[in-house]
């Protein structure tokens, strides 16, 4: 999501649907899309699956 007024609205309603949701910024871009158009479907993917390999070895 952009970082703008409308992105902090929605990453509040998400919260509040679930504790579990992350908010995460994309390496580049303002958003997933951008970062897929400036990267690659691989390397967006590479990204998704280390997030999540991180946070579930977070205590």
């Amino acid at each position: 999501m952009d970082e703008d007024q409308a992105c902090q609205g929605a990453i509040a309603q998400i919260y509040t649907l679930s504790r579990a949701v992350q908010h995460i910024q994309v390496p580049q871009g303002k958003d997933i899309n951008d970062f897929y158009l400036i990267e690659s479907l691989g390397i967006v993917t590479e990204w998704i699956q280390n997030i999540a390999l991180k946070s579930l070895l977070l205590p």
